[in-house]
């Protein structure tokens, strides 16, 4: 993925010379080229890409990549960490995800790259006293991950087994799994914002918060 480029070409002046206005055109004529002109920069303005904010994810190169993209969203997805936003996160993934009777939200553990039986790696692994989560988080590439590896992996849990992936496009699933698209996540965040900032005394995790949905935002498909 490219870098976000700003600013535009400019189109240049000719020479000064004004094109001679055609002797056999009425002004009845030309006011209706006008008009028709002016509806042509209206419709052709729809086709242009709104300048993408840049932000303290976008500027490293990186920040679009899955990796450090799970890492983050591990961070904001444990209820107990210092970012003060208890379970916005988790919330909003059940709700994003369309189970009618999301569990207690008692979170004892968000793990990273769980590494399974047989040597696959498990994105994210969460787990409570009465249920277990497992996330796949797809950025950009295709879905070619063992899923029936990782449901295997978790049967050893107690409570109910929860499986997501997450990714900007919805994705073709086994029938344990629910496919979240990135945008449907981050609004259901959006939209519980205002019940939680409240807690969130610190300001800095307000604005990392900020510019993690920002750079997701500006990668949307």
């Amino acid at each position: 993925m490219k870098p976000n480029q700003k600013g535009a070409a400019c189109m240049g002046r000719g020479g000064g010379a004004t094109a001679p206005r055609p002797s056999n055109r009425s002004d009845k004529h030309m006011q209706m080229d006008k008009y028709e002109y002016h509806k042509f920069l209206i419709q052709a303005n729809r086709f242009r890409h709104a300048i993408k904010e840049c932000n303290i994810f976008s500027i490293g190169g990186k920040g679009y990549y899955e990796n450090p993209t799970s890492d983050i969203l591990a961070f904001f997805l444990d209820p107990g960490r210092e970012h003060g936003f208890r379970d916005l996160f988790i919330t909003s993934l059940f709700e994003a995800a369309g189970y009618d009777s999301p569990p207690p939200i008692f979170v004892s553990s968000v793990e990273r790259e769980v590494t399974t039986d047989t040597g696959s790696r498990i994105d994210l692994l969460i787990k409570s006293t009465t249920w277990s989560m497992v996330i796949e988080n797809k950025m950009f590439h295709w879905l070619a991950n063992p899923l029936p590896d990782y449901e295997k992996h978790i049967e050893r849990n107690d409570g109910e087994k929860y499986f997501i992936v997450l990714s900007m496009k919805e994705e073709q699933v086994p029938p344990k799994w629910h496919s979240v698209k990135w945008e449907s996540y981050l609004e259901h965040i959006k939209k519980k914002l205002g019940d939680y900032v409240s807690q969130a005394s610190n300001v800095k995790w307000h604005v990392i918060l900020r510019e993690f949905i920002m750079n997701i935002e500006n990668n949307y498909a």
